[in-house]
């Protein structure tokens, strides 16, 4: 199952040389039925407020991002000890530009369980977020958060009238005030990075890939006479 939210594009390391249909053989030799995901919202070089009116195209229109306010935690702390790990250096990531700009550590959970098979004994997720009883693959993947597009004004004002979202939609009364003291706020700064793969996240450290994985890609590679 992969299961999205409808603003998130599922991406993966090297997925320039696999297909996801190769992944999922990888995923079942090794006998994993779930893959972390780290959300990484992507953002324009304009102001929040002021999106193109013409035809959008996600990929164009929105491809910076910022980690300099990603922080990591233990994976168990956040999900437990129910899930087995079969690399100890995957972690929790919250924050991110979202924190930087609007919010606090506690809503703005990035790690998400999107790509899982069910077992008997794995607990059916009740969000995207989270799995229980899973057995975890040794690299991350990304899902591309495009929430703030053209649509943005709209959905906030939404959750602001149908306090929908978590808290009470607390996120979207942080941003509200934000834009109300400045219009012209844009997520865009210095920081900022222009997405180009997924693997230079890798080389950033917001994704992570493990031995295996990496030796498979080389086997792969190897096989189609890269």
């Amino acid at each position: 199952v992969l299961l999205l939210d409808i603003d998130e594009f599922f991406d993966f390391p090297k997925s320039d040389q696999v297909s996801l249909t190769q992944l999922i053989c990888y995923l079942e030799s090794k006998q994993c039925n779930a893959v972390v995901a780290q959300m990484l919202d992507l953002f324009s070089n304009r102001p929040l407020l002021d999106q193109p009116e013409e035809e959008e195209n996600l990929s164009e229109d929105y491809k910076y991002y910022d980690l300099t306010h990603v922080i990591e935690e233990e994976y168990s702390i956040m999900f437990g000890q129910t899930n087995r790990l079969t690399d100890d250096r995957i972690r929790t990531l919250i924050g991110g530009v979202r924190n930087r700009f609007f919010g606090k550590d506690d809503y703005l959970l990035l790690t998400k369980h999107p790509l899982f098979r069910l077992k008997p004994g794995t607990g059916c997720p009740n969000n995207g977020h989270e799995i229980t009883h899973a057995t975890i693959a040794d690299f991350t993947v990304v899902l591309y958060h495009y929430k703030f597009n053209r649509a943005f004004s709209k959905v906030l004002l939404r959750a602001l009238e149908e306090k929908g979202y978590y808290g009470g939609s607390i996120f979207y009364e942080t941003i509200q005030q934000k834009l109300t003291e400045n219009p012209k706020l844009k997520l865009y700064t210095a920081d900022s990075k222009k997405l180009e793969s997924p693997d230079e996240l890798v080389e950033a450290g917001f994704l992570h890939t493990g031995k295996q994985f990496l030796e498979w890609i080389s086997q792969i590679n190897e096989k189609n006479g890269r």
